[in-house]
């Protein structure tokens, strides 16, 4: 009896020496709460980053979408950039009014930029692109010439009506890209830009149409900026 006594105390007495203290919990506590702290911003902005990936993806694709439309169509079509709400839209010219109308076009589809992505910049734009023509990332949204752009046979100025519009670098006005239907089928010059409202480690531009001549004409470019870098086609 007394040596099982003596076995149970042995016991015990080991696992009180090899248990955790209130000291050695606080520490790892403190620890798992360094590694979390880093782990998170790090998780946020590649969140963020994979966010702008997919947008500028996205919108690429309807650029091009906005042209073949109207090549296929033979009437006008017109992607609409709203500035404040980060929303866009593809419609056709149902009317043949030759002018954007969201009451009597035909709406084809409607997209939106994820959280935390927004056209334009926040922040002092990166350098100019370096495309045939002067590209004005200053402005967020806007003609790749420095001289005034037109749009299909009219003469519609680029990017919108007013000449305001389609200033994204810390505003919101609306941009708008007009496909040309029937033997034209050309969409206008410009660059469309995409950054994150909270990071400014990267940015997009999507330049279409920047030459009017030669194997470059009609082409749709994407190009990543990140910091310390230049922008580098995608």
């Amino acid at each position: 009896m007394h040596r099982f006594q003596d076995v149970r105390r042995s016991e015990t007495r080991r696992l009180n020496t090899t248990g955790v203290t209130l000291g050695e919990l606080v520490v790892v506590l403190v620890v798992i709460g360094i590694l979390t702290g880093l782990a998170i911003p790090r998780f946020l902005r590649s969140q963020t980053a994979s966010r702008l990936d997919g947008d500028a993806s996205k919108l690429t694709s309807d650029v091009q979408w906005t042209r073949l439309l109207a090549a296929k169509s033979g009437m006008r079509s017109f992607l609409y950039l709203e500035g404040a709400t980060g929303r866009w839209s593809l419609w056709l010219d149902k009317d043949r009014s030759s002018t954007f109308s969201s009451v009597s076009d035909s709406l084809i589809k409607r997209d939106s930029l994820s959280a935390g992505i927004r056209f334009g910049f926040t922040f002092t734009p990166p350098a100019t692109i370096s495309v045939l023509g002067s590209s004005a990332p200053a402005t967020g949204f806007g003609a790749v010439s420095s001289a005034a752009v037109e749009d299909c046979v009219e003469g519609v100025a680029f990017p919108a009506t007013p000449a305001v519009a389609g200033t994204w670098a810390k505003g919101t006005p609306d941009g708008l890209v007009v496909g040309c239907g029937g033997s034209t089928a050309d969409i206008g010059n410009g660059v469309l830009y995409l950054s994150a409202s909270k990071y400014r480690d990267y940015a997009y531009a999507i330049v279409f149409n920047h030459v009017t001549t030669g194997f470059e004409s009609f082409a749709v470019r994407r190009y990543k900026w990140s910091s310390g870098s230049t922008w580098n086609l995608q």
